[in-house]
């Protein structure tokens, strides 16, 4: 009976005793302080010159398919407004610096049905999070992938 009473409870006295008397090992850190250096490494993005007119070139680098030219502006109060002949969609960007929360505001124009082109553009841009300066235009990211504009 010593013997079973003994087989139970010495490896709950392993247990009970092992951190009081391990070392404590250097190569880990605290969880807290890898986060605080992981967003101290990453570098903010800059905001981008959004004066002017851009035409929106390509969607995940490919051209947009689109028989009228795709033109953006944005304005002071945070809004992107892309003109595609007589339709306009509209967006509140949301914008910290390059980072934007897009939401879609309804729009004016024609009555005309959205192009193949306007429509992938207009389901895209919701989901977008990073707006950049690429040379001398602009390129929109996210999850939705890409979207390069021109500046006119």
């Amino acid at each position: 009976m010593k013997k079973l009473i003994a087989a139970a409870v010495a490896p709950l006295m392993l247990v009970a005793c092992a951190d009081a008397s391990a070392p404590e090992d250097p190569d880990v850190q605290d969880p807290a302080a890898l986060n605080e250096e992981a967003e101290a490494e990453q570098p903010a993005i800059s905001e981008p010159d959004l004066s002017g007119e851009f035409l929106l070139t390509q969607v995940n680098q490919g051209q947009i398919p689109s028989v009228y030219d795709m033109i953006a502006t944005f304005d002071d109060e945070g809004f992107m407004t892309i003109a595609s002949q007589c339709v306009r969609l509209k967006y509140q960007l949301n914008r910290t610096g390059g980072n934007v929360t897009p939401e879609k505001v309804p729009g004016g124009g024609c009555d005309r049905r959205l192009t193949d082109g306007e429509r992938y553009v207009d389901a895209a841009i919701p989901d977008m999070n990073i707006l950049i300066e690429m040379g001398d235009g602009l390129m929109m990211t996210g999850t939705s992938g890409n979207i390069s504009m021109d500046r006119r």
